[in-house]
């Protein structure tokens, strides 16, 4: 069945029809306009985010996960109940040794990425 039949059948049974959703933008342009870095290799773009969670007496942490996008692999996840910038480079110094230095390092525009200590590291 289609969307169009199961529309007609709501219609003859006097339901109402649900909203239709707004189409989702591509990530990508046909035309090889960049939207957002293609991974074309293993260590071509990380992924760096925060993961918030609780535990079950209701205390908060937090997961590094460092995620490798090209072949969609979670390189590592570091957790803790408290994470500054200088925790953030010291989770990252290991994968650095590990599987070699990213050309991109994707991240959010949070507090402990925007740090003047994370900022340096990656200016060096």
């Amino acid at each position: 069945m289609n969307h169009k039949k199961v529309e007609r059948i709501w219609c003859a049974e006097g339901l109402q029809l649900p909203e239709r959703h707004e189409r989702r933008c591509w990530l990508y342009h046909k035309n090889n306009f960049i939207i957002r870095m293609r991974p074309n290799e293993p260590n071509h773009v990380w992924a760096v985010d925060f993961v918030r969670e609780k535990l079950s007496n209701n205390r908060a942490y937090k997961m590094l996960a460092v995620a490798d996008e090209h072949p969609h692999q979670a390189i590592a996840v570091h957790v803790a109940h408290k994470m500054s910038a200088a925790d953030v480079l010291e989770a990252l110094y290991p994968l650095l040794i590990t599987h070699g230095r990213p050309h991109y390092i994707r991240s959010d525009n949070g507090p402990k990425f925007t740090a003047e200590v994370f900022q340096k590291w990656l200016t060096r």
